[in-house]
């Protein structure tokens, strides 16, 4: 893990052959994609994000896919129905890619 802000931090790295991207927006996705990593981890904050990191790294030429994971606490039976329940949910969008 490198502690910093977007590109800036990536000079002086040897080159990677596996990034995850959780912030930084597309500025950061294209400079990680220059750099050529064999793998890619991509979280989007909505699907026009997660639709633009896509297009980036597949025209850096990346095999990409994703998925929207979802997730909600179970919540226990109350007085007031007789079953468990789930809570507030709560939403990932990830992409991966593969250099091609």
């Amino acid at each position: 893990m490198v502690p910093g802000e977007g590109p800036e931090a990536l000079g002086g790295l040897p080159e990677p052959d596996a990034v995850v991207i959780e912030s930084g927006g597309a500025e950061l996705v294209r400079a990680v994609a220059a750099r050529r990593p064999g793998r890619l981890v991509l979280i989007a904050r909505n699907l026009a994000e997660a639709a633009d990191f896509r297009q980036i790294a597949e025209t850096a030429g990346y095999h990409v896919d994703g998925a929207l994971l979802q997730s909600a606490p179970l919540t226990p039976a109350r007085a007031d129905r007789d079953r468990p329940s789930f809570g507030p949910a709560d939403h990932t969008l990830i992409l991966w890619g593969r250099a091609g």
